[in-house]
């Protein structure tokens, strides 16, 4: 991942490029590196690390926008991102709506728990990882857990433009999660659990193992129900996915490509008042 000042240097060549060339510009730039773990039949199955940078620029000259990207920070792969976004833009149509707007905004996130030092050792990562497959088979009817693991990731984000702004922010987190197989009398369930922190001693990888086998054995006698009306309580997850059906319809970019399922209900009651 490169670091702030590599992100930080590659920002103001772009910026300087978009200037230098009579336009306005945002530029979003992030890195992370990120490691994982997995289990399987008692041994590590995964060891994961990865990292990597994107930098990408929105440009607006004329009222024409367009947008550009690259996974690399060479300076000669900078100046063919913006030259790329400066030639589409001469081809999209007119969009008065699209302005860089934003001067001199220069957040920086100040939370201290997001991104906090974490002392744990790999060798701590992967019992964990190995506690978290054989909790599950040591349990009764646990045929299997086909998917569990531990993983970290370490990320910041800048954003600037042309009139001034850079905001910068960091985050760190970390996770872990067990399924279960659970299997009786023909039947199969599996269900799963996780837990997230800040910290490697957030994790609880109790929850994840005994969460996903008691969902499983609850699971297992399910069967679909018959076509009806029924009163239903939802779970905040549950109600989240529901509703989530229905995000085109609060699309601003999908009601601007005239695909917004209620383009022709302007001024209509689209949803009951109860």
């Amino acid at each position: 991942m490169a670091d702030q000042q590599q992100l930080q240097a590659a920002i103001d060549q772009v910026l300087d490029r978009v200037k230098a060339a009579g336009a306005d510009a945002d530029v979003i730039a992030s890195g992370s590196n990120n490691f994982s773990l997995k289990a399987n039949a008692g041994v590590l199955d995964e060891y994961k690390v990865t990292s990597g940078q994107v930098i990408g620029v929105r440009i607006v000259k004329d009222q024409r926008v367009a947008t550009s990207y690259s996974e690399s920070l060479e300076p000669a792969s900078l100046d063919l991102m913006v030259e790329q976004a400066l030639v589409n833009a001469s081809f999209t149509q007119q969009d008065p709506h699209q302005q860089i707007s934003c001067t001199d905004s220069t957040l920086t996130t100040q939370n201290p728990e997001i991104y906090q030092a974490d002392t744990a050792s790999v060798d701590d990562k992967i019992a964990l990882a190995l506690a978290l497959e054989s909790g599950v088979v040591a349990l009764p009817n646990a045929t299997s857990s086909p998917y569990n693991g531990f993983g970290e990731s370490d990320s910041q984000v800048i954003l600037a433009n042309t009139l001034g702004t850079r905001c910068y922010h960091q985050e760190r987190s970390t996770y872990c999660y067990a399924y279960t197989l659970y299997e009786k009398d023909g039947k199969q369930a599996m269900h799963g659990g996780m837990s997230t922190g800040r910290r490697f001693d957030e994790l609880d990888a109790n929850y994840c193992i005994h969460h996903g086998y008691d969902m499983a054995q609850a699971l297992l006698e399910g069967e679909p129900i018959a076509t009806g009306s029924y009163s239903v309580i939802f779970e905040l997850d549950c109600l989240n996915s529901l509703l989530g059906a229905f995000g085109m319809c609060f699309s601003g970019q999908s009601a601007m490509k005239g695909i917004n399922p209620w383009r022709d209900k302007l001024n209509d009651i689209v949803a009951s008042h109860y």
